[in-house]
């Protein structure tokens, strides 16, 4: 779980990133994290995923960066800072229309 970081952005090949190493353990790992993703984001990934993945014994967060980063140039808003913050908005105020039009 994490941002750009843990997502591997930046790394001069998939052998480079924190899963690439991790790979190379005996043990198996799912890299659930993303580009610019935000604390918020990832616990969306983790919730959304935690009933399709058996016998967890270990979820590594490598997180933060990107939320410090908002929340010292932006300002809070619901659900929380995070990058396409207005476009997110948008749709989801779409969203509410369109199913209050029904």
């Amino acid at each position: 779980m994490g941002g750009s970081f843990a997502f591997g952005v930046g790394s001069t090949s998939d052998q480079n990133t924190i899963s690439g190493y991790l790979s190379k353990s005996e043990n198996n790992y799912l890299n659930l994290s993303g580009s610019a993703h935000i604390g918020f984001q990832e616990l969306i990934s983790i919730f959304s995923n935690i009933n399709l993945i058996d016998n967890i014994e270990e979820i590594i967060f490598i997180s933060g960066i990107n939320d410090l980063y908002l929340s010292n140039f932006f300002e809070t808003y619901y659900p929380d800072t995070f990058y396409f913050n207005s476009e997110f908005i948008t749709n989801m105020n779409n969203q509410r229309n369109d199913f209050r039009k029904k």
